[in-house]
Parts: C-alpha cells; structure tokens; sequence
C-alpha cells in the first residue's frame, strides 16, 4: 500500500470550505459598500439637478420650463456615469414658490436591488422692486 505524501492530513476539505465562506462574506460586504456609495452619489446628483432647476426657474422672468430643463441638462451633462437612470424632473409653482422634484432609480450593482431616489429643492420667485 503506497502512501501518499498528504495521506496523513485527514482535514477533509473544511479549511477550503471555510475560506471559500469567508471570501464569499467578504466580497459581499465589498458590493454592499459600492452599492451604498453609488446610491449616495445618485442622491447627490438628483439634488444638484433639483436647486439648479430651482435656480435657473426662479430668475425673473420665472419659467416653469427653464427649470425643468436646466435640470434635465444637469442631469444629461454633469453626469460622467448614468448613475440615475429613468430620471423624471416636476417643476410646479406654488404662489411665489418653485419646487423641483428630481427622481429615478440608481444603480444596481447587487442584482435585484433598485434603490428609488426622489430629491427636491425649493425657492422663492424674485422679485423686482424699483
């Protein structure tokens, strides 16, 4: 009967097993994390998108419709990844408020996971006083 050279390691394999658990554990902490910092930048980008279009609808004479294509353009140029995709932009004036709503689902780098973003900005109309 020929030995061979590991034939007195009865491990069975359980090293293997556990460093394959580990790895598993790890790399998906690993996603989670990237997960977690590209829904912050899709959040951060649909807040941008929101206070520009603020911006741009409030300026005299207010426009309804420049705001909520300024904020379609910040979405469409400053964005170098599409973090945000099937975005849609609500612009609605209230008295002598504007409101932009930005939302859209960021993305997913865990299969299955599509996280919702929805940002608003808000702000007063200006007013020319001579």
């Amino acid at each position: 009967m020929n030995q061979g050279r590991w034939s007195s390691e009865r491990g069975g394999g359980g090293v293997s097993l556990s460093w394959a658990l580990v790895m598993s554990a790890a790399i998906a902490l690993i996603f989670a994390g990237v997960q977690f910092g590209l829904h912050g930048y899709a959040r951060s980008l649909a807040l941008a998108a929101a206070q520009t279009g603020v911006r741009a609808a409030t300026a005299n004479p207010v426009s309804v419709d420049r705001g909520e294509q300024a904020a379609r353009d910040y979405l469409s140029n400053e964005a170098t990844v599409q973090a945000l995709r099937d975005s849609s932009v609500t612009v609605t004036l209230d008295g002598d408020t504007v409101t932009v709503l930005v939302t859209g689902v960021g993305i997913a780098v865990v299969p299955g996971m599509n996280l919702q973003v929805s940002e608003s900005a808000s702000g007063r109309t200006e007013e020319v006083t001579s």
